[in-house]
């Protein structure tokens, strides 16, 4: 067996180094609270970009498996008492199950319709956290959730929270690009491109789609356990369409079908308005103008790169298309052919 080596994650290594180093060298705690929701945030966008990304499916009721993990850990660790190694494991699985049943009958629709589909389901949860006040107690939430505990170590600090945070971004990280990269994962970029060639050569388009889709639900859910530790209030804010639009736009500034790319989007989106701050009214105006600035001069975004954008245009990778056989001489065999007028002159 050929012993993997995670050649691909290598150049991230610096990079993880400094955001290990930079709440120890930077005494901050406002920056550590910026810090801790941001890596909340790349870890939904890193799973959004699975589906949006590699998959070519647009989801809009991201935030709504982020709204499960929340709830499921508010529930479990108000009622049951469940300590969080119960509940984040739970939260993530109930994420993951919702949306292996949710994705198995809609992903036979297409483009704008399977968008409206997961809108529609992002919607129902909403609606159902909102009005069924016996358990989710509707617009008033659910206080007092305990903090994140492990092994006696308690996470009361922002600080303390981003390091949870951060831990589970890696890991989402190391197991989207393994899934990527193992044949799923090429079937998966294989259906973003044309879903009916890649099934003309046995690809299971259902199989593979809902199995991204329950992928990226199942760490969406993660960072709502992560989040409702972290809070100590679960309402239903935070899980709207707003917030999904918001995670569509740190995927698309950071780059689209890559691994750094919601990473660096998502941590930009988050701290961008934080720097802008001082400027009052005028913030939201520049926000949005440097928003379109992005996207007009590098609509790839800022680390997307064009030969991951193939499937994009209708060409998946030739690898994973059946090549077409033609009768017609291909230009070597016709410079090869004599003419007419040769044959002639031949005769």
């Amino acid at each position: 067996m050929r012993r993997w080596r995670p050649t691909r994650i290598r150049p991230g290594w610096p990079f993880l180094v400094l955001a290990i180093l930079l709440p120890l060298l930077v005494q901050n705690p406002f920056l550590h609270r910026l810090l801790a929701v941001a890596a909340l945030e790349a870890v939904l966008a890193v799973s959004l970009n699975l589906v949006l990304g590699y998959g070519g499916l647009i989801s809009l009721g991201h935030a709504g498996f982020y709204g499960i993990g929340a709830y499921v850990t508010a529930l479990l660790a108000l009622h049951l008492g469940a300590p969080f190694l119960v509940t984040l494991p739970v939260a993530a699985l109930a994420a993951a199950i919702t949306g292996w049943i949710f994705a198995r009958p809609i992903l036979h629709l297409r483009g704008h319709y399977f968008a409206m589909a997961t809108l529609a389901l992002g919607e129902i949860l909403v609606l159902v956290a909102y009005n069924w006040d016996a358990v989710t107690r509707g617009p008033s939430g659910l206080p007092g959730i305990p903090r994140a505990e492990l092994f006696g170590w308690v996470a009361t600090t922002h600080r303390d929270n981003y390091y949870l945070g951060l831990a589970l971004l890696v890991l989402a990280i190391v197991v989207i690009r393994r899934f990527v990269d193992s044949p799923f994962g090429l079937s998966l970029i294989a259906t973003r491109g044309d879903d009916q060639a890649a099934a003309s050569i046995g690809t299971d388009v259902a199989g593979v789609r809902t199995m991204a889709f329950a992928l990226a639900a199942f760490f969406a859910g993660a960072a709502g356990a992560l989040y409702a530790h972290y809070i100590t209030f679960v309402s239903v804010e935070p899980f709207q369409l707003t917030h999904t639009i918001a995670l569509l736009a740190m995927v698309a500034v950071g780059g689209i079908a890559t691994i750094p790319g919601p990473i660096v989007g998502a941590v930009l989106l988050t701290l961008l308005p934080e720097v802008l701050r001082g400027l009052a009214d005028l913030r939201m105006v520049l926000y949005g103008v440097l928003l379109m600035l992005v996207i007009w001069l590098r609509p790839q975004g800022l680390l997307g790169q064009g030969r991951l954008f193939a499937g994009w245009r209708g060409r998946p990778p030739a690898s994973l298309v059946p090549q077409r056989v033609s009768a017609e001489p291909n230009a070597e065999e016709r410079r090869t052919q004599p003419s007419p007028r040769e044959e002639a002159g031949a005769r």
